[in-house]
Formats: structure tokens, sequence, C-alpha cells
């Protein structure tokens, strides 16, 4: 929390928000949790927890409120077992057998034994690129469905993997419009969302393929909230898993004055302009009653916007769904039961939902992706160079490059929430971003 910190340095942030629990700028607006704030992630968490605990006293068969015991006298159990978090784990049947390696690995000689004297395995990675959603669906190139990841910040623009751009989001779903094959999309979302123009780009590229048609389903992974929530708002059928994070409708923007402190080491800011109410937002001047005005329209004018957006999506009022949103995040379980969502289920679930929705019986799973810019593609094969250059020589870390590591780690973990507001581009300013959802 950064209040204090910025009152030393003499640094306003002009805060504007629509929703008493949006807390992505609470980090600039006290030194501590508030009250809503507390609350709401209490149940969350308590949500999630629940979820967790009774599916691992499930599977390991133990009793109710097992793992509960664990974690509350968990420093009771170490002092009785000297420090030994493995017999811990044992004795509360979290696991079976205590082994070293090399007894793990005569186990699984004995298991499943290979040609080469060494027990047969598959990486993570050559698994996961040869494993195949289509569950055995026969193949049909002429029916497909394609499944477009929507993963990371939602930015303005052309963005490359890792983040979602909004018009790079968007022209995957112009060119699914144009193509006679795809017959259903699912759109898999795992975002906290972003930019608010972003998000209304990818929405309505969206839009534009339903007119034809074409269903379309969103698959929420982790996180689906705030700007991801609005670009699934008005999707054909919405799931997520029980441990979603979803929800967050509400709305934020940010500008930082740093007049008062630029004045304190005498540098001043003036001029002139042609009406009372121009404005252009610069961290070197104050902003003016009537800009201030000006903004925290455009924020609750945004806010009515996604009320109504999920309103129409959810075949429900604009009241009843200001009662759960204000910025509120919810899991996957309590989003079915206020509406938000249609249905629990993976990806596997969603396309065949999809299927369902299209009239298939046949056909195949594809993957739509943003083409790559030749930058972008040497860019990609250095990198995959300079990582097996990296994993072929070991290089032994200097303890003061492991400082170093510490150090960064500490201050990005710090720094995080300024970080991630200098990294946003909306060209309104305005955010649907959701925070608190990375838990």
């Amino acid at each position: 929390y950064f209040k204090e910190g910025l009152d030393k340095l003499k640094i306003t942030m002009n805060i504007f928000r629509a929703g008493q629990y949006k807390s992505a700028v609470e980090p600039l607006m006290g030194s501590n949790m508030s009250q809503e704030v507390k609350e709401e992630t209490q149940l969350l968490l308590g949500d999630l927890w629940r979820f967790y605990t009774s599916e691992i006293e499930l599977l390991r068969s133990l009793d109710q409120g097992r793992i509960d015991d664990y974690a509350n006298t968990l420093h009771l159990a170490m002092k009785e077992h000297n420090g030994d978090a493995a017999r811990v784990a044992k004795v509360f049947g979290l696991i079976d057998v205590i082994a070293s390696r090399t007894e793990i690995y005569d186990h699984l000689n004995d298991l499943i034994p290979g040609s080469d004297g060494e027990f047969n395995s598959i990486d993570m990675d050559s698994y996961l690129t040869n494993t195949r959603i289509s569950k055995g669906k026969i193949s049909d190139n002429n029916n497909q469905i394609a499944v477009v990841v929507a993963s990371g910040t939602i930015m303005d623009g052309q963005q490359p993997e890792g983040t979602i751009g909004g018009d790079t989001l968007a022209g995957i779903f112009g060119n699914l419009e144009d193509n006679k094959n795809i017959k259903a999309v699912v759109l898999r979302i795992d975002s906290g969302g972003g930019s608010a123009f972003a998000s209304e780009i990818i929405r309505d590229s969206i839009s534009s393929i339903q007119k034809k048609g074409m269903p379309i389903i969103v698959s929420m992974g982790s996180v689906a909230a705030s700007g991801g929530y609005w670009i699934a708002a008005e999707a054909d059928h919405v799931l997520a898993m029980s441990t979603s994070v979803t929800g967050s409708i509400g709305v934020w923007g940010v500008i930082p004055d740093l007049s008062n402190s630029l004045a304190n080491l005498g540098i001043y800011y003036d001029g002139v302009t042609t009406s009372k109410t121009a404005f252009r937002a610069q961290i070197q001047q104050p902003l003016s009653q009537s800009s201030k005005e000006i903004i925290q329209a455009s924020v609750d004018g945004t806010y009515s916007r996604f009320l109504d957006l999920v309103a129409s999506g959810r075949n429900s009022t604009q009241d009843k769904i200001h009662k759960i949103a204000q910025g509120r995040v919810w899991t996957g379980n309590q989003a079915l039961d206020n509406g938000l969502i249609d249905k629990l289920g993976d990806l596997n679930d969603a396309v065949e939902v999809a299927a369902e929705m299209a009239g298939l019986d046949n056909y195949q799973v594809t993957y739509p992706r943003k083409e790559m810019t030749p930058f972008e593609t040497i860019l990609t094969e250095l990198i995959v160079k300079v990582k097996s250059v990296s994993r072929g020589n070991k290089v032994i870390s200097s303890r003061e490059s492991e400082l170093t590591k510490s150090f960064q780690f500490y201050a990005n973990t710090l720094f995080q929430p300024l970080k991630m507001i200098t990294s946003l581009n909306d060209p309104k300013g305005i955010y649907l971003y959701c925070d608190e959802c990375f838990l």
C-alpha cells in the first residue's frame, strides 16, 4: 500500500472507479485493505479452500476436516516429528511412502519397465504438444470447431502472445467469420481484464460472428474477470471450473499528479486552453474539477454499459446484475449460483457443448493463432536457440547473481501494483481489470 509514501513524495493519485469492491486501485488509496474487500476476499478464499480440502480428502480417503487439522496444527506436528515434513505428511495421510529418488526410480522401473533399462516416460512439454482434446471424434475438415485462446492482460492494438491485443483477437475472429468450415467457436479465457476499449473491440468482433449464426462458447480458465468477463458476457453458453475466479464487474481509472512534487524541486507547468473543459491528462499538472467530472462520468458510463451487456447476455436486468457486480469477484461455484455462468465444466466440456449447439457429430478441433511477423519469427527462433545453449552449458551462478535475483524478485513483488498500472494502454485511461483475481 503506497498512499503514505506517495503523500511524502507529494504525489496525488486521481482515482476514478465504479464499484465499491473494485480493489485494483486500493494500494494507491490507503495503507491497508478496506473492510469491504477484506470480507469479499475472505468469502472467495473460503469457497476455494473448501473445494480444495474436500477434493483432497475425497481423493485420499481422509476424514472430513483432516486437511484443516493439518493446516491448523502443522507447527505442533513439526515439533513432534523433529521438523520432518515428509513424516508429518505421511502421518496425516497426504502421502503413502517416504522414499529416496533412487527408490522411486526403482519402483517406476518395476511398474513400467522400458526396453533400454529405464522406465517408459514422456516429458511434460512433449506430452502437452501431442495431446489433443478431440476425444476420439472422427476428423472432418468441413466441420471444424475453433478453440481461440485469450490469455493475459487485455491491451489496445496488436499485441504478441502472452497478452491479449484487442485488434489481434478481433482479427482472429474476423478470419473465422470468413471461414466456411468453422461451425462453432470456443473462446478459452484466462485473463483478469485490462483495457476497456480493447475489451469492447473484442466483444464487438464476437457479436459479429454470432449474427452469422455461429455459436460462441466461453470456457473460463483460472481467471476470467472484469474485461475477461466483458468479452464473455454475451456468449451463447458460458462454462467455468469450480475454482475459476470471475466477475469483477466494475471500472476504474488512475491519473497521477506530480505537480506538487515537481514544485518542491522548483519545476512548474503552465499553458492556455480554448475552453474551460479542454484538458489533456498530464502528470505535471493537476486535474481541474471539470476534468475530474468528465472522467468520472466516463467511468460511470462504462460501468452502466457493462451492466447492460451482462444483463443482456444473462437474460437479466441491470438492477439485478448491479447487486452481484460492483467489482465483486466470485468462484465458479458462486458464479453458477448467482447466474453469471451456465455450467461447470472444463475445456473438453466446452468443446462438446459447441458441437451440440452446432449440430455436429463428426468434427475437427482447430487452434487458430495470430500469424507471426517476420521479426517475431526470427525472435522466437533466437529465444529457442538461446534456451538450448543455456541448457547445454551448465553455468554455476555466483553468490552475487543469486542475491541480485532475490532482490529483483522482492522488488517486483513490492512494486507490482504500480508496474501493472503503468503497463496498461487504454486510449481513454479506463480499465476493466481485476488485480485481486490472481491469488
